[in-house]
């Protein structure tokens, strides 16, 4: 029981940290707001693009195999999402090749805090923002129109 004690508590603290350094890594961002807006709009435009493609498309078809332009929306709107869910807070891993190659992870060695936390929290990825933002308000917009059914029943069979 003392060891459960002992593993949450490190779980705990190891959590606190990691808020404590990704909460540090947005604040840098955002010294420089102009940068910090531009980027968050660059991800919204890069992702935007790709909703206006199937706009585009499904404008001149209507119907793609009885797959209306609402339901290939949210679709997009939930792979983005979940895509935002998982970028903003270890958009980082991405860039573990650099750190080795650069020789981040031999500073991360010798510093207190455990090397998966100091890696995750390397760097704020601010064009997922951009992704977050477009994902759930995409989201919001069209799992209403879509014409599929989230009733309990049908998430459980």
């Amino acid at each position: 029981m003392a060891e459960l004690v002992r593993a949450w508590s490190a779980a705990r603290e190891d959590l606190r940290a990691s808020r404590i350094l990704l909460r540090a890594g947005w604040r840098a961002a955002m010294t420089y707001r102009v940068s910090f807006l531009s980027t968050i709009v660059g991800g919204v435009a890069l992702q935007g693009t790709q909703l206006l493609f199937i706009g585009v498309l499904l404008s001149k078809f209507n119907v793609i195999h009885g797959w209306r332009l609402n339901d290939i929306a949210f679709l997009f709107a939930m792979r983005l999402a979940a895509h935002a869910f998982y970028v903003v807070p270890f958009g980082a891993l991405f860039s573990i090749d650099q750190a080795i190659q650069q020789g981040d992870v031999d500073r991360y060695l010798l510093r207190p805090a455990g090397i998966y936390l100091q890696v995750v929290t390397r760097y704020a990825p601010l064009m997922a923002l951009g992704d977050t933002l477009l994902g759930f308000g995409s989201l919001a917009i069209f799992a209403p129109q879509s014409s599929v059914s989230w009733t309990p029943g049908k998430w459980c069979s």
